[in-house]
């Protein structure tokens, strides 16, 4: 494992809010039931309904990083691992960069992108990060070692990262 919990090209840090906002989207709060609208959360208490309902997204740029926050109706932390900040919320973010791409996520999502969306890198978003290529490959991954490396705050239900800007070869504010 590299410093920090970062394996791959470059270290990581605290995300904060500096750059060029190059993405903002809200999103319904009680739509987090699937496509055809059948997903029910787990009967465990843990999961608390909310978890996987993403309401909003924020990506901003600057020379040196992308920063990605994502608010969520609801983020739990059971006190397995402290250092994640938060634990049982999954996501996955396409990026598309060119041509070329994915149109399939991965990670046992069994689904794609809607639309005709391709992706050329996903950062797949739990307890820690991982980038993951067009094909297959991680460029990079971080996994919080302590609490001052979390990246989920239950307290503003969010999770928020910065990614080193060499993992994305390409402009992405079009």
């Amino acid at each position: 494992g590299g410093k920090n919990g970062w394996w791959g090209k470059a270290e990581g840090g605290r995300a904060g809010e500096t750059g060029r906002q190059i993405f903002e989207k809200d999103d319904h709060v009680g739509d987090d039931r699937g496509a055809g609208g059948h997903f029910t959360y787990p009967r465990n208490r843990q999961f608390q309904p909310g978890i996987a309902d993403l309401t909003h997204l924020r990506i901003w740029e600057n020379p040196d990083a992308l920063t990605f926050e994502m608010t969520f109706h609801k983020l739990v932390d059971p006190g397995w691992h402290p250092e994640y900040g938060y634990q049982l919320t999954y996501a996955a973010i396409g990026l598309d960069s060119g041509p070329g791409g994915t149109h399939t996520i991965g990670k046992n999502g069994r689904t794609t992108f809607p639309g005709n969306f391709r992706a050329n890198r996903i950062i797949y978003v739990s307890g820690g990060i991982q980038v993951v290529d067009e094909s297959g490959k991680i460029p990079a991954e971080y996994m919080p070692r302590n609490k001052s490396g979390a990246i989920g705050d239950i307290k503003r239900h969010t999770v928020r990262f910065s990614l080193p800007r060499e993992l994305f070869p390409n402009d992405l504010s079009a």
